[in-house]
């Protein structure tokens, strides 16, 4: 009897000990937990491609922005845009455009930039760059996604500023439909009749199989959509 009432005492110690070992570390745990879930919502050109400790870094890189057409040039290959696609044989001329870039990615039209992840690809204007640039990296960011109000039926030209880097292919995706429009001077022109009041494309740079994943293929600098008339 002595020794089970020995025994008893050091039981409940080992418990008590053991329960505040668990407890303290359960807390610890908590106070990292919370110290580290603010970082995973800041924007960081780090991406963690393994459950391990391989990381694969983005680098965002700086490219000068491609110079706006001279108005004659600009006529003439928007007209030659339309007329690749098939859409009219008539002459048009582009009106006044609603312009969407990485600093200005809202319109008052209601026109937008919907999506561009992640925004630590994103770099303000500069005397190279008045209207921003966003870095598109493989397997990363490969689209911007845009968002236009449109007159159904009308003809229109989507004027985007792009550099493709490594091979990349730059296109225009519309309703499932993946178009490549010939660049021109760092402006790829994509000509499309609009199906209803408002209109979806995606400028989507693709890269060859062998350029590796997190490699920068392209620099965006907005679109302007011309309604041609």
């Amino acid at each position: 009897m002595k020794n089970k009432k020995l025994i008893l005492p050091i039981v409940i110690g080992v418990v008590i000990v053991v329960g505040a070992t668990a407890y303290l570390g359960g807390s610890e745990n908590l106070q990292g937990y919370l110290k580290l879930s603010p970082s995973s919502t800041t924007r960081s050109t780090t991406t963690n491609t393994n459950d391990t400790t391989e990381t694969a870094t983005t680098t965002t890189s700086i490219s000068s922005e491609p110079v706006k057409l001279d108005d004659s040039i600009r006529a003439m290959s928007y007209q030659n845009a339309v007329k690749s696609a098939n859409l009219t044989s008539s002459v048009l001329v582009p009106s006044s455009g609603v312009s969407l870039t990485p600093v200005a990615p809202r319109h008052q039209s209601g026109a937008e930039i919907k999506k561009a992840d992640p925004l630590s690809q994103f770099l303000g204007s500069s005397s190279s760059r008045p209207n921003g640039q966003y870095t598109i990296a493989k397997g990363y960011i490969s689209t911007v996604d845009l968002h236009y109000p449109t007159e159904q039926n009308s003809v229109y030209v989507l004027d985007c500023s792009v550099a493709p880097q490594n091979q990349a292919q730059v296109a225009a995706v519309r309703n499932g439909n993946v178009s490549y429009p010939a660049l021109e001077n760092g402006h790829m022109l994509y000509a499309f009749q609009a199906p209803g009041s408002t209109t979806d494309i995606s400028i989507a740079f693709n890269a060859p199989s062998s350029v590796s994943n997190y490699t920068t293929v392209g620099y965006f600098y907005g679109c302007e959509l011309n309604k041609m008339e």
